[in-house]
């Protein structure tokens, strides 16, 4: 227990002052568990679990009168493990998972501990067709996604999550609850941190306590994963994507590596708004006779009944360290100068290992870049390098694989350093506008407004513009 933390407030599983608090015990360790043993040393004093916005505020000041540091869990998706702190109070969200769907407006008001598939099947209960562009993954929470601008599946159509996020509603340091949405009726302040909260990732500026997100009617919707027993085809496929689909067709692409020495493979994952046929004909070549897939599992889904099936794999296991680097690359990057790189990093990854992109592009890139806090517009291909071990005398060996793939991969992002907030990494150095480009300055003076004491503040937060500056890192490290 940490000394700062008062006993009749840190006792495990104590109620204080109406607040659902751990300090150890059954209850504490779910809730600082992530999955990823690299981050197993960092440990709050104290995790709270509010039930309302109230109790949002009262963790609020609790953590201020008693100076300690503050973090927000509502997944535990963060890839750095981010969501936890050192001896500090941990923000837990999961009690919080109520929503609301509004045919009438066609939009779904969620609280901030909602995770997506939740949100997808209450959605496909009322109509199998009704989604929002949230996240690909089920157990991941819309509070972080949402934040750092959010991919869907179908976003090359109906753009980022962010560019449908209709109104939130911000817990600041100073316990003011704000209503934030594109009203003209907002001052010139309230503005800004609109502005800044679409793209500008979680926990930087307050605690969003609920999101209004657009519904879209997506039907017919086709989803389905095509997979190659040769690489070379895999790769020859990748060329077709690279050189341009309708912005109706997507396709995310994965290159894995099961082990130590074992053969690299590739699939794609494809989603379109049409039929089985119509899919096909819009991948063109890649059916044809020379690329055609292996397997294939196109067919018209419910899109919560895809996400559902996304639970084979376990983001959450135990023993195991896993670290990811990001890029964002523009369209027609994947050249095969570039797949040879990726084929060549892939052979000597030390551990199981996948690089991934997802597809964005087309609606995406048809919003200016500083009209967001989302700088990176022109991208079409997201993409994450991520790999996993199991005995942290293997952790040295595997962050220099990581770092390696970085310096190899970052010359082709767009202006050789574009990557994704929501595919956060440790602190290196220049992570300010890798992460928002000439955003970044504007970033500042509304972290200023809104949080000048820096009470929301992690490694690779937003600093206030007389900050210390956290970026002094140049390179890897499990730190």
């Amino acid at each position: 227990m940490n000394p700062s933390i008062d006993g009749d407030i840190a006792g495990g599983g104590l109620q204080s002052d109406e607040l659902i608090m751990f300090s150890d015990g059954i209850q504490y360790d779910k809730a600082i568990f992530i999955g990823n043993e690299l981050y197993a040393d960092r440990r709050p004093a104290c995790i709270i679990q509010p039930r309302s916005i109230a109790e949002i505020a009262a963790a609020i000041a609790m953590a201020k009168e008693r100076s300690l540091d503050f973090s927000i869990k509502c997944g535990g998706h963060s890839y750095a493990g981010y969501c936890l702190n050192n001896g500090g109070v941990m923000l837990d969200l999961s009690l919080m998972q109520g929503f609301e769907i509004d045919e009438a407006s066609m939009t779904v008001r969620a609280d901030c501990g909602v995770r997506w598939l939740s949100l997808y099947e209450g959605l496909a209960r009322v109509n199998p067709n009704y989604i929002v562009m949230g996240g690909i993954c089920p157990d991941v929470g819309i509070s972080g996604a949402v934040l750092g601008g959010g991919i869907n599946l179908m976003s090359r159509t109906f753009g980022l999550a962010i560019d449908s996020l209709q109104a939130v509603s911000v817990m600041t340091a100073d316990g003011e609850l704000l209503e934030l949405s594109g009203s003209d009726d907002l001052d010139e302040d309230m503005k800004d941190l609109w502005w800044a909260i679409r793209g500008g990732g979680g926990g930087n500026f307050g605690v969003v306590v609920s999101f209004t997100l657009q519904i879209f009617d997506v039907g017919p919707l086709v989803i389905g994963s095509l997979s190659w027993d040769d690489l070379e085809t895999f790769e020859n496929a990748v060329a077709v994507v690279n050189a341009g689909l309708s912005r109706d067709v997507a396709v995310d692409a994965v290159w894995t590596k099961a082990g130590p020495g074992a053969p690299t493979a590739g699939r794609m994952t494809v989603s379109h708004l049409g039929t089985v046929a119509s899919c096909k004909s819009g991948l063109g070549d890649i059916f044809s006779e020379r690329l055609a897939p292996t397997q294939y599992d196109l067919a018209a889904r419910v899109f919560a009944e895809w996400d559902e099936s996304n639970r084979i794999w376990d983001p959450f296991s135990h023993d195991t360290f896993f670290y990811h680097v990001g890029f964002i690359f523009g369209p027609r990057s994947i050249t095969p100068d570039l797949v040879s790189i990726i084929r060549e990093l892939m052979a000597a990854a030390p551990s199981r290992s996948t690089f991934h992109w997802n597809h964005v592009g087309a609606a995406c890139s048809e919003v200016d870049p500083e009209a967001t806090a989302y700088y990176w517009r022109a991208g079409e291909f997201v993409a994450t390098a991520k790999i996993y071990w199991y005995d942290g005398s293997d952790t040295s060996t595997c962050m220099e694989w990581a770092q390696r793939v970085k310096d190899a991969l970052t010359p082709f992002a767009l202006e050789a350093k574009a990557t994704y907030i929501n595919y956060i990494e440790n602190p290196f150095a220049g992570w300010q506008e890798a992460y928002y480009g000439r955003n970044y300055a504007r970033l500042q003076r509304v972290k200023s407004r809104f949080d000048p004491g820096n009470f929301f503040r992690f490694p690779l937060g937003i600093e206030a513009q007389d900050a210390t500056s956290h970026s002094a890192a140049t390179g890897i490290d499990a730190t």
